[in-house]
């Protein structure tokens, strides 16, 4: 079974500072910069353990090809 974005975006928002985004109105615009600060962060992993290919569209979502635990996400 695969692990969703989600999953992983949770992860990532627990750990980012919304200082930078506290004078932007819309929260869509927040919401679409956070993701894909999180999509780059994942593409950056030189050496990852499990495949990270991400696969899924916006509407239905998205998910990790390969399963990752606790200790990865």
């Amino acid at each position: 079974m695969s692990t969703s974005f989600l999953s992983i975006y949770d992860a990532f928002l627990a750990r980012i500072t919304a200082d930078e985004w506290t004078l932007e109105e819309e929260l869509a615009i927040v919401e679409r910069d956070w993701q894909e600060l999180l999509k780059m962060a994942v593409f950056r992993f030189k050496y990852p353990r499990v495949d990270l290919t991400l696969q899924g569209n916006d509407q239905d979502g998205w998910q990790f090809v390969g399963d990752l635990t606790n200790d990865e996400i």
